[in-house]
């Protein structure tokens, strides 16, 4: 991550259910996921951006955003939604 620094302003990079990783600038902060049992994955990331999205639209900071962001995925992958 500390490689992108001199090509963007900031870097996110989910680890699945370890963790996400923000940096800006020279600091990284490790933002924790919230645990849950997994059931359905499907949708996770576009639900995660679109959280991250929509709350840096609102005036959020990018660490807050992340942290919703990991909450809802947390929440949706939790539920079981599609037929296989």
């Amino acid at each position: 991550m500390r490689a992108l620094a001199g090509v963007t302003r900031s870097t996110v990079m989910t680890l699945g259910g370890e963790a996400t990783l923000v940096a800006a600038g020279d600091d990284v902060v490790e933002v924790p996921v919230v645990p849950v049992a997994p059931v359905d994955t499907t949708g996770a990331g576009d639900c995660f951006a679109g959280t991250v999205a929509s709350r840096l639209a609102a005036g959020a900071t990018l660490a807050d955003a992340v942290r919703a962001g990991n909450e809802t995925a947390s929440a949706l992958i939790a539920v079981p939604r599609s037929e296989r």
